[in-house]
């Protein structure tokens, strides 16, 4: 649903962090009413964008909101598992130990042979 998306992005483009903050929490149902056409081609970027150039704390809910939203997107995990990792180099503490957390929270749900090769990948990558 486009007008999803379109009110999803226009909250996300507020002045007011705390918009921002609350439209992150409801990116779930945005979700289920899109395509996997939509969250891959537009609402990946809009979040991948945001994560770039964000407060902190919009960016730590952003951190939190990542784990739930891994189960509803099979095809764009691995998009997802990239911006977590991304998160676990941040300078700010906070963030990277919630970016740690949703990744834990879906490395612990994760049965997949290809997801937990990445796993692997990922600890070796953010521990040496």
């Amino acid at each position: 649903m486009a007008e999803a998306l379109l009110f999803l992005s226009q909250e996300l483009s507020s002045d007011d962090f705390k918009v921002k903050i609350n439209s992150i929490y409801r990116i779930k149902v945005v979700i289920s009413l899109c395509s996997n056409d939509q969250i891959q081609q537009k609402m990946i970027p809009m979040i991948d964008k945001i994560l770039k150039d964000e407060e902190d704390e919009v960016i730590f809910s952003i951190a939190k909101e990542l784990a739930p939203i891994f189960f509803l997107v099979p095809k764009s995990q691995n998009e997802i598992i990239r911006m977590l990792s991304s998160l676990c180099e941040m300078e700010e503490t906070v963030i990277r130990d919630q970016a740690v957390e949703s990744l834990i929270s879906i490395f612990a749900r994760v049965k997949e042979p290809d997801t937990q090769d990445q796993i692997c990948q990922l600890v070796h990558r953010v521990t040496f």
